[in-house]
Parts: structure tokens; C-alpha cells; sequence
């Protein structure tokens, strides 16, 4: 894995930095998260460690070329707001919540996908009917207005899955 970070063959997540607990100082993160784009990383042969650059980039690894260099994902609420601070242009994309047909859509495939799964696994039991997942999360209003959220329809259907299996 050093490698391939030193090669810029990696794909660095950052998730969740409004969910970095208060006693820890998020100023020293973000300085963190801003020496990092900066300088990059090296490998430091001595001491058998990866180190940052001593040669500072003036943009994040590689931006020139979007094919090549390690790739950031740095994700927050947008109440958190914590990419104020960060020194690189970084895009800024908000996950919308789904229409009713996406809904309907996602639970689908998703239960689709897990009656592929059992098939392949062999762990068949009774084939789950397909609408079903939706049918449940819209009879609840409570759930419904949780779905919507694309993570949070993801970590549904999980646990769902889960009781129903």
C-alpha cells in the first residue's frame, strides 16, 4: 500500500468531518488534511516511512491530469461546513434526496440484488418479493421520510435484509 500512496494510485477518504468528536481539535485535522494536498507523500527509505514531500504542489496531486495521482473524497453536512478551511479547490456536490420513483427504484435493485446473492450463495430460503421493501418503507411515514436520504435508504434496506432473512 505505500507504494501505490507514493505512486499516487490511491483513493483517500475522509468521511464524515462533522462527525469528528468535539474534544478533538478539527483546526488540526483540517491543517492536516491541507498539508497533505499539498505536499504530497514520499517515502522515506531511512526510516522506512511515508513522509510528506518537501516539495510543496501548488494544487491538489495531479489536478492537470485527472488520471493520474491519488484522489480525495472529503465528506461533512453541509451544516458542519468544515471545507471553508480547506486551502484547494476541492468540487462540492449535495446528495439530494430521491424522488419516489428513485426510491422505488433503488429498493428494486437492491432487492433484486439480494435474491441474486442468496441464489449464487445458495442460501435460498423463500424469494423476497421485490416490491416488498418499498411497500414497507412507504407504510410508514416515519421510515418513508428517512429513505429518502440515499445513505440512509442504503442503511434501511441493510437492516431490513437483515430481519427479513
Amino acid at each position: 500500500m505505500k507504494q501505490s500512496l507514493v505512486e499516487g494510485n490511491i483513493l483517500v477518504i475522509f468521511e464524515g468531518l462533522d462527525e469528528v468528536p468535539v474534544h478533538v481539535d478539527r483546526s488540526d485535522l483540517i491543517k492536516e488534511i491541507n498539508t497533505l494536498l499539498e505536499r504530497g507523500i514520499d517515502y522515506d527509505v531511512m526510516h522506512d516511512k511515508l513522509t510528506y514531500s518537501i516539495y510543496e504542489q501548488k494544487e491538489i496531486h495531479n489536478t492537470r491530469d485527472p488520471t493520474i495521482g491519488n484522489r480525495f473524497i472529503i465528506t461533512s453536512r453541509i451544516e458542519g461546513n468544515y471545507f471553508e478551511d480547506i486551502k484547494f479547490f476541492i468540487p462540492r456536490l449535495t446528495i439530494k434526496d430521491m424522488s419516489n420513483d428513485a426510491l422505488r427504484l433503488f429498493c428494486s435493485s437492491y432487492m433484486k440484488c439480494i435474491n441474486e446473492i442468496s441464489v449464487k450463495t445458495r442460501r435460498v430460503g423463500k424469494e423476497s418479493n421485490i416490491a416488498q421493501l418499498y411497500d414497507e418503507i412507504t407504510q410508514n411515514k416515519d421510515i418513508f421520510h428517512l429513505a429518502i436520504n440515499p445513505q440512509l435508504a442504503s442503511g434501511i434496506a441493510a437492516v431490513y435484509n437483515q430481519y427479513e432473512g
